[in-house]
């Protein structure tokens, strides 16, 4: 029997690896670039990070290189409550001795004074009309279910504003005041009620006992005793008696109210037009209330303000400046009576004359007394501002003259100095950051090297800073002309450290020649540090601008190429994936037609040619 023929199996070759091995050498150059990109970001972010330090170096450099910096001056005043102290950086150090203040300048203030109760503005309520058109300050209100009531020492009395009234003599029913003490009379008590009509005030008295007069109770509806202005009036005790009595006019100004309509409860109807303060003209519309008129007189160039009392019922005035300056109300030119619906125009007003400051400051006016129309004195001693708060010395005792005194201020030059030093030890430690060297040890690489290391300029300008901030000022003589003469100098680090004590010092000594360390026009290290920081970064020539520009653009080129490299390797993929698909789709047919080859040639050798 011949031997039989076997057939081998084959497993399928997977074709898909080659896409990857293919792709793999096409992304070569955008690896490359993508590694370019990296090291050139690192290298834009650097330079942009040591540009805003420099910024903020120049930003203090400017400081140090303004007079004002080192001209500053301090006052004070050896009792503030009674003057304070304020120099310019132009004043001159000295002390003064303010030795009396005799009298503190006030301003004018102009009251409405009518002939009406109190000389209120509103005049007086007419008790005879129904309540809720008698005039009152608070419109008198019914409860809720058009009936009102009140309370007085526990007895409950009805009322309905719209037929009631305070006085009725033909109606006693009628009459509140009447209601009111014939409630008290059949209660017990000793009470009686009346208006006062000279004053416009209601009064309740309990004769004989001064016992308290309890007003309302949580169970009243409506606002009578509020328009009566009893809730909130105070209780009388003297003469064995307990009176209360309304704490407002029961005829107030509604200041609310449109002025030139009856609400607004003013004695004197008020018309439309014009009226002057201070030779300032001011309007009143038909829309205009109390309230608006007021703001409109405040915000004017009149120099007054203007507010409306309640509690008397008055229009008052105050110049908004001190001094003995009258106020000045009214013109021919006037439209509207305004002024003198207030009571307000001059010989009716009450006006109570500002004051001048009078105030004695040894060594000046010879000792004389001073006087102005402000507290505020500004002119007597070159950028000094002396601030009058209470009158000093005027009794019989002499008192010790109060120091007013200027001195050199140091404190805004120590922190022009010591902003200018931590910007330039920021400034110094990333240069030296970016520009290190790898640091090896035992042939390992144990810090990588900063991302500017072996760039020459960048070098070059942590040295050059170094250099600057040690160099010795010409050309100023004295013990002072060196940041080391005054305390700062450089370290180990390559960084500068300040000695505050000698700092201080030199700056009190001879703030002059501290100046010059840094402001010299030709030498000062101020000068000559932001001429150089500012060439390197200049918008057009600097060095580092020029950089910062190139690399950005570079930047900005790569990230384009990788975008479009990206987008070629897509296409690439698409198209090996597809070349090899179709190499697969090809072997695997190949590869089932050989195996069913071998079957057959399996099958055919399995039969005995000799049987």
């Amino acid at each position: 029997m011949l031997g039989s023929i076997s057939s081998s199996s084959s497993s399928s070759f997977d074709f898909s690896i080659l896409t990857q091995l293919e792709l793999a050498r096409d992304k070569e150059p955008l690896t490359q670039m993508q590694t370019k990109q990296s090291s050139n970001k690192l290298k834009l972010s650097a330079m942009q990070s040591l540009n805003s330090q420099i910024v903020s170096l120049n930003s203090s450099i400017s400081t140090l290189n303004t007079s004002s910096t080192y001209a500053s001056k301090s006052a004070g005043s050896s009792n503030t409550g009674v003057a304070t102290i304020t120099a310019s950086a132009n004043s001159a150090v000295g002390t003064y001795k303010l030795t009396k203040v005799s009298q503190l300048a006030t301003s004018t203030k102009m009251t409405g004074n009518s002939t009406n109760v109190g000389g209120g503005l509103g005049g007086f309520i007419s008790p005879t009309a129904p309540l809720i058109n008698a005039g009152f300050g608070i419109t008198p209100s019914n409860g809720g279910d058009g009936k009102g009531s009140f309370t007085i020492d526990g007895v409950t009395i009805e009322y309905d504003v719209e037929t009631d009234k305070l006085e009725d003599s033909s109606d006693t029913e009628r009459s509140i005041v009447d209601r009111i003490n014939n409630a008290m009379t059949g209660a017990g008590k000793n009470i009686t009620a009346d208006y006062d009509e000279t004053t416009d005030k209601f009064t309740l008295v309990r004769t004989g006992s001064t016992d308290a007069i309890s007003i309302s109770s949580g169970g009243d509806k409506g606002n009578l005793l509020s328009a009566l202005n009893l809730t909130s009036a105070t209780q009388d005790t003297s003469g064995g008696n307990n009176t209360v009595t309304s704490s407002v006019h029961l005829k107030t100004v509604k200041a609310d109210e449109v002025l030139t309509s009856a609400k607004s409860n003013f004695g004197v109807s008020v018309t439309a037009g014009s009226f002057t303060i201070n030779g300032t003209t001011l309007n009143i519309g038909s829309s205009d209330t109390l309230n608006s008129v007021i703001e409109k007189i405040n915000n004017s160039s009149a120099g007054v303000s203007a507010s409306y009392d309640k509690t008397t019922d008055k229009l008052v005035l105050n110049s908004k400046t001190t001094g003995a300056t009258s106020i000045k109300v009214g013109a021919t030119s006037d439209t509207s009576n305004f002024l003198s619906a207030a009571f307000i125009k001059n010989g009716v007003a009450t006006e109570e004359i500002g004051k001048n400051a009078i105030f004695q400051i040894e060594g000046i006016n010879n000792g004389n007394p001073i006087t102005r129309n402000s507290n505020s004195i500004s002119d007597l001693i070159d950028g000094v501002t002396i601030q009058l708060k209470s009158t000093y010395n005027t009794g019989t005792t002499t008192e010790t003259p109060i120091s007013l005194s200027i001195s050199q201020d140091t404190s805004s030059a120590y922190n022009g100095i010591s902003n200018f030093v931590s910007n330039f030890n920021s400034l110094v430690s990333n240069l030296k950051i970016k520009t290190a060297p790898a640091d090896v040890e035992n042939d390992t690489v144990t810090t990588e090297a900063g991302v500017l290391h072996g760039d020459a300029f960048f070098t070059g300008m942590r040295s050059e800073l170094q250099l600057q901030a040690t160099n010795l000022v010409n050309g100023i003589t004295g013990n002072y002309n060196s940041l080391s003469s005054i305390g700062i100098t450089l370290n180990e680090s390559g960084e500068l450290s300040i000695d505050s004590s000698k700092l201080n010092s030199a700056l009190s000594s001879n703030m002059s020649d501290v100046q010059q360390i840094f402001t010299n026009s030709s030498y000062g290290i101020a000068s000559t540090m932001s001429t150089y920081l500012t060439g390197i970064t200049d918008s057009s020539t600097g060095s580092l601008t020029k950089s910062i520009e190139y690399f950005t653009e570079t930047s900005n080129s790569l990230d384009i190429q990788i975008e479009k490299f990206e987008e070629y390797l897509t296409k690439r993929e698409e198209y090996y994936t597809q070349k090899y698909a179709d190499i697969q789709a090809t072997y695997d047919a190949l590869l089932s037609q050989s195996t069913s080859v071998m079957f057959q040639l399996s099958n055919i050798s399995s039969v005995s040619l000799f049987s």
